[in-house]
């Protein structure tokens, strides 16, 4: 288990592709995480943000790791600090193991893992643009519930609010 709060599970088997183990990010996979994060966003996350995140009590930080190899093939950041909804801040896959399912066995462990919790939905912001995150999470049965202007500083894009809500 990663947090006593967030009920994770530690491997999960996809139907096609590899399984990964899902543990608690550590300060030694930063640079790969620093790597993975920066492959994958145009504005990515500075050091700083992942360190606040990795101290902070209410922010869950999952690797997603090869089982043979321990390799840090993505990562994502929740924060738990709201009562009701958990804030998925960060979710990155490395660039060479995408489309192989690692992002949908990360999301679908933190979706499971809600059943023990009082939170009701999990929440992300997402870049107009990124098309590819809003179609990966309308898969997921997340669904856009706000429409933001003016959000990023570094862009003109709007910011989509979705939402995946328990069962």
């Amino acid at each position: 288990m990663i947090s006593t709060e967030f009920n994770v599970i530690d491997r999960i088997q996809a139907s096609t592709f590899k399984s990964v183990t899902l543990r608690a990010l550590r300060p030694q996979d930063m640079p790969s995480v620093y790597d993975i994060e920066d492959e994958s966003f145009h504005s990515p996350w500075g050091k700083k943000d992942f360190r606040r995140c990795l101290k902070h009590p209410k922010c869950l930080s999952i690797a997603a790791c090869d089982p043979d190899t321990g390799c840090i093939l993505g990562f994502a950041v929740l924060d738990l600090s709201s009562k009701e909804f958990a804030y998925l801040l960060n979710l990155a896959i490395r660039e060479d193991q995408r489309r192989r399912s690692i992002g949908r066995q990360v999301m679908e462990s933190l979706q499971s893992g809600m059943a023990n919790t009082q939170k009701k939905c999990i929440r992300v912001y997402v870049e107009e643009r990124n098309l590819i995150a809003q179609m990966f999470l309308k898969e997921l049965k997340f669904q856009a519930i706000e429409i933001l202007t003016g959000f990023y500083m570094d862009s003109d894009d709007d910011c989509y609010v979705l939402q995946y809500r328990k069962r």
